[in-house]
């Protein structure tokens, strides 16, 4: 996982070398090179996202095969996926904006 995470941070549009990409791990997000501010500002916010909603999806997974005691269950058994589907149309129907 840690070897993942650091090759997420590593790779992109500017391709970031290993000696640097330690050096702006290190140097924190006050460092003062173009890389630097690329992981603290743009890697590292967007790769901790995809992480922590990974781990919601799974446990949510989790949480449904849990409530219905069947291991292979999925969110069409609750209906969640239409419910979601449901708040999707409503949503889009009357316009409604999270932000403004």
């Amino acid at each position: 996982m840690l070897t993942l995470l650091l090759a997420d941070i590593q790779v992109g549009t500017s391709d970031i070398s290993a000696a640097s990409l330690l050096r702006a791990i290190l140097d924190g997000p006050d460092g003062s090179s173009s890389s630097a501010f690329i992981i603290w500002e743009i890697r590292l916010p967007m790769t901790f996202t995809c992480l922590f909603v990974g781990a919601s999806l799974s446990l949510a997974g989790l949480l449904i095969q849990t409530i219905t005691h069947n291991p292979l269950a999925s969110p069409y058994t609750l209906g969640v996926t239409a419910g979601a589907s449901f708040g999707a149309a409503v949503s889009i129907t009357l316009s409604f904006a999270v932000l403004g």
